[in-house]
């Protein structure tokens, strides 16, 4: 039989040998290849004529495996064992699926002979390309009723493939450290073409093994780096989208794992984790100011550590959302009894420190909302909670105990309970209770709640009227108290005074939501406003005299974004008639309405700093997009139709007028809805219009909706700009910004850029001012450009390298790419012509002619690496000539780099010169016709020429001078004549 096979084998075609394959029973190939080895015969030659066709049919498919199991304890050369695995994983695409984990598990017992780079390179590409292959069926719709290979089936398979590679490298390291060499290897050229979503999970999963941890770890975040870097470079620079095709992201692919990791790949998600917190430990900030971290914007602005930070943040996010158990369904009695249970265990945190208490107020709100079925539970809590710092007695004053909410320890004060943020947790589910629960309950199940809630609106009542009757000297906080920050007195004042304003403003809102515009809830209203103003005076007069800053700094209103945009809609533009009088009261104080534009400027500066806003709904992105509409509708039409210098000429008060502040509003939320909002600016500048024309204007572009609101700003700055006296510059620069902002929104309205005036009328640019900077504007644009065109070099060369390369290759099959030697060469032309006519410029010394060197000398190093690139791709396979060559060069190019003298432009011109020689001699072209070779360093210090010549100047000096001066000059040279007779030679 094996002389068979060999002979048909012989033969040009393989249609006989397949033929005859197919007729052999399931084990009649096994003991074949078992006979001979007994035998002491070679079977190379048989193993390559049975692999020498492809392989078709069940039978075939099953005798595979069975082959690889005989062929493990049978000795092969080299070149049968490649030839072998060649053959093997050509056959992966004709298998099924499931066919697959076996058949490696076979191939990785194969690999401790050898070809183990081919082994890993053939599973990681075959499954890299199956990736490919289902994402592009599943991502069109008139693909998918096409998808050859189910998703959990797919990933199924690939954990179990990953299993048994992990498990090979447990037994055979050799196999761990040949794919780290392999992916390294590939990292010098394109870290998106040497990582694949298979890869990645492959490097973590080998993670769980100690000895690579560390080594996996690093690739990642190196290849994670390397990629934002580059996606950086990209995005700032034209040149290179046009040459370097769009690439998936590191980032991508590892977020593609977290969702694969959902189908039982449990060796991944312990990896996962580790790289997701060693992402924010590595690249997050590492000094927080103040105790909070400030928001950046998203997108290109971010720098690559942002990028791998929030990389990290997202990993974990996504991993937690995956493997999450609390979301899971229960029944409904099941469901009751473990929110109950819960509650009882947050019920401990109100004996906790003030932190703690102040995040379960936060969180309270949010549950009620979502389990309707909590809200007795968790009013009870409150209720229970606020009569430990409530006095029943309504004769007195204050209402609150405040003292119970301070903890006092030796010197140290420090507040224990938060009680503004407790009030204002009760007056918020109170309000929801009241609007959403309330209207639909009946019977006997209303009944039994109202008495409960009922007393809670009692308490928030009497409250009230107490704290509008209350004094200052009540509290202990008149203009005697010490508002000191250095004693322990001072330092409980100035919380207290906090507390009580803050209560104020809870109070405040409570008492406006439940008016239903009555005239005596408004004057209530007013009064707890006059008690957080004095309050607020006394605080800024104690702690104006001191000379810190953050003393002046104001703490985060209590008033909820939703009620301040209410409360700026029913001041300014309510023209109801029922609400006529009522409201008269509120307008009738401008300090209270400066005060409410003031806290809408807070909750958006809070905003632009965050992200989001303290109170209810303050996480949700929809929710403050609409109050900020409705804020700036009310701040534009408060600010067109009563202009700041109408407004100053009868104003009595101090500070800002409404009319200034709304215009710093407006400029607040422009910016803000720019950073935050860029895709809804259509829907914001059409809420900006009156409410009646939004359906006819739909079809309104940005462009005309902008430019409309920059006529209107234009006509604002131009009445500022006519008035002769009292010129308001701050309310100019306000202006300016408003209308930087919008002009943004415009579209080019040509394609061309016209000159609207000559440009010697702004003549900026002269004689003082070109030198120092102009010019280095411009060399910092062509340093760039140079960090560019090395980048591309670099890729180029990392696509020549061995590991990148097919096998097989030659220097004619190098891989094409003309385009990008071309772009590079050219920008270096103009670089090259850009250089030579600013070394003939005489610059002033200083700064332009440093960075003019140090941008010539990284031209030259640039010029070297393109000159490598090129004397390399006349032969890919080049890594050096000699060992011993390599050995001296090294030793020559460290001796060269250590001296001293030797400035670094002179050294990248000779090494450009260099390599320049050498591709000369490899490409059989001069090179060197239009190169002038610099002047040559090889030179001596000859000491008695240099002792001959001092000689005859000291004689020359004494018949010159008389002086005893010159005596002393005369001495001098001797000394250094001494010196320079032990100077060695320079090369």
């Amino acid at each position: 039989m094996d002389q068979k096979i060999l002979s048909l084998a012989a033969e040009k075609t393989t249609d006989k040998l397949q033929e005859f394959l197919q007729t052999l029973n399931e084990d009649d190939l096994t003991n074949l290849l078992q006979n001979q080895a007994v035998k002491g015969k070679t079977i190379g030659a048989l193993l390559r004529a049975i692999f020498k066709g492809e392989l078709s049919g069940e039978e075939c498919k099953k005798q595979l495996i069975n082959i690889l199991c005989s062929a493990r304890d049978v000795p092969l050369t080299a070149e049968e064992m490649e030839y072998v695995v060649e053959k093997v994983l050509k056959m992966f695409s004709k298998l099924n699926l499931q066919e697959i984990p076996p058949l490696v598990y076979q191939l990785l017992v194969i690999s401790s002979k050898g070809n183990r780079k081919s082994v890993l390179e053939g599973i990681i590409s075959f499954f890299n390309d199956l990736d490919k292959q289902h994402s592009e069926e599943q991502s069109g719709d008139e693909l998918l009723d096409l998808v050859t290979v189910p998703s959990g089936e797919l990933r199924h398979v690939e954990g179990t493939v990953i299993l048994h590679i992990v498990f090979a490298i447990k037994l055979d390291c050799e196999l761990g450290r040949e794919l780290l060499k392999h992916l390294k290897a590939r990292q010098q050229g394109d870290s998106s073409n040497n990582l694949c979503p298979f890869s990645i999970a492959l490097l973590l999963s080998v993670t769980r093994i100690q000895r690579f941890e560390e080594q996996v770890f690093d690739l990642l975040k190196s290849s994670v780096m390397k990629s934002f870097k580059d996606l950086q470079l990209l995005q700032g620079s034209k040149f290179l989208q046009n040459l370097v095709p769009q690439r998936s992201c590191v980032s991508t692919m590892i977020l593609d794992v977290v969702k694969n990791s959902v189908h039982s790949w449990d060796h991944v998600t312990q990896g996962l984790v580790e790289f997701g917190f060693i992402l924010m430990d590595s690249y997050g900030p590492k000094k927080i100011l103040d105790g909070k971290t400030m928001e950046t914007s998203s997108g290109p602005s971010r720098m690559p550590n942002q990028h791998a930070c929030k990389l990290g943040a997202d990993i974990l996010l996504e991993t937690f959302k995956v493997y999450v158990d609390v979301h899971s369904r229960y029944n409904s009695v099941a469901n009751e009894t473990f929110c109950l249970e819960i509650m009882d265990s947050l019920k401990r945190c109100l004996s906790q420190q003030s932190d703690v208490r102040l995040m379960l107020y936060e969180g309270f709100y949010d549950v009620l909302r979502r389990n309707s079925q909590l809200a007795s539970s968790i009013m009870q809590t409150l209720l229970l909670q606020l009569k430990q710092f409530y006095e029943p007695k309504s004769d007195i004053l204050p209402p609150l105990k405040l003292e119970a909410c301070f903890l006092t320890q030796g010197d140290q004060v420090s507040l224990q309970e938060p009680l503004d943020h407790l009030l204002c947790c009760i007056q918020h589910c109170l309000a929801w209770y009241k609007s959403k629960v309330k209207p639909l309950q009946q019977g006997d199940e209303e009944e039994e709640e109202e008495g409960f809630y009922q007393e809670l609106d009692d308490i928030l009542e009497s409250i009230t009227n107490r704290m509008i009757k209350s004094e200052l000297e009540d509290f202990e906080l008149d203009k005697s108290a010490d508002f000191s920050q250095n004693t322990g007195i001072g330092i409980k004042n100035n919380i207290c005074a906090s507390l009580v304003m803050s209560i104020c403003e809870v109070l405040i809102e409570y008492n406006f939501s439940i008016s239903n515009f009555s005239k005596n809830k408004f004057e209530e209203v007013l009064s707890l406003f006059m008690c957080y103003k004095k309050l607020s005076d006394v605080l800024n007069e104690k702690t104006g005299k001191g000379k810190t800053k953050m003393a002046n700094k104001t703490n985060d209103s209590f008033l909820s974004m939703k009620f301040v945009s209410d409360l700026l809609i029913a001041l300014f533009r309510d023209s109801t008639q029922s609400h006529e009088e009522s409201l008269s009261v509120l307008r009738s104080s401008n300090e209270f309405m400066r005060y409410v534009v003031n806290v809408a400027l807070q909750k958006v500066q809070q905003l632009r700093e965050t992200g989001h806003v303290s109170g209810p709904d303050g996480q949700n992105s929809d929710k403050i997009f609409q109050n900020l509409c409705d804020i700036t509708r009310v701040l534009l039409w408060r600010y067109t139709s009563i202009p700041t210098a109408v407004e100053e000429s009868g104003k009595k008060e101090k500070g800002k007028s409404i009319s200034l502040l709304c215009l710093e509003g407006l400029q607040k939320i422009f910016s803000a809805v720019e950073q935050f909002y860029q895709s809804r600016i259509q829907h914001f500048l059409r809420a900006l219009d009156k409410e009646g024309e939004e359906e006819e204007d739909a079809g309104v572009s940005v462009t005309q909706r902008a430019a409309f609101q920059i006529r209107q700003f234009q006509r604002s700055l131009l009445n500022l700009l006519s008035e002769k006296e009292d010129f308001n510059s701050k309310e100019a620069s306000l202006l300016v910004t408003v209308l930087s902002s919008l002009s943004r929104l415009l579209e080019p309205s040509s394609p061309q850029d016209v000159e609207v005036e000559k440009s010697n009328h702004f003549a900026m640019v002269n004689l003082r001012t070109a030198a120092p900077t102009v010019c280095l504007l411009v060399l910092s644009r062509a340093e760039k450009v140079l960090e560019e065109v090395d980048w591309l070099i670099a890729k180029l060369k990392g696509q020549m390298s061995p590991e990148t390369l097919p096998e097989g290759a030659s220097s004619q099959a190098a891989p094409p790419n003309h385009p990008t030697e071309k772009a590079v060469i050219m920008q270096l032309g103009t670089l090259l012509t850009f250089f030579h006519e600013l070394v003939q410029t005489a610059l002033p010394s200083g700064s332009c002619v440093d960075t003019l060197l140090k941008d010539l000398c990284k031209m030259y190093t640039v010029l070297t690496a393109l000159v490598r690139y090129n004397k390399k791709s006349k032969n890919p396979k080049y890594t050096g000539d000699m060992k011993k060559d390599k050995t001296v060069a090294t030793a020559m190019s460290r001796v060269l780099r250590e001296t001293k003298p030797i400035p670094n432009l002179i050294f990248a011109i000779e090494q450009y010169e260099k390599f320049l020689i050498n591709l000369s001699k490899k490409s059989k072209v001069n090179l060197m016709q239009h190169m002038k070779l610099s002047t040559s360093r090889d030179f001596k210090i000859k000491g008695n020429i240099l002792d001959m010549v001092l000689q005859e100047e000291g004689e020359d000096e004494n018949e010159e001078g008389t002086a005893l001066e010159h005596g002393a000059q005369n001495r001098e040279p001797a000394k250094k004549k001494r010196k320079t007779k032990e100077m060695p030679e320079l090369m």
